[in-house]
């Protein structure tokens, strides 16, 4: 299986089942990657009420 390293956009997407057309094709059958950067950023969107995430327990 060949690797394909996801930026933050895609890998979002991907995470919530919303990518779609030939970017989404593409990477079918291919192992997808991410690197810390954009697990990073992933992390810090989690629990950001104004983008509709609820915050984790104890997290104030």
């Amino acid at each position: 299986m060949q690797p394909v390293i996801l930026d933050t956009d895609v890998a979002s997407l991907l995470h919530k089942r919303k990518l779609t057309g030939p970017l989404a094709t593409r990477i079918i059958g291919r192992k997808p990657l991410i690197t810390f950067v954009t697990y990073g950023e992933l992390a810090k969107v989690d629990g950001d009420p104004s983008l509709g995430c609820p915050e984790p327990p104890g997290a104030r």
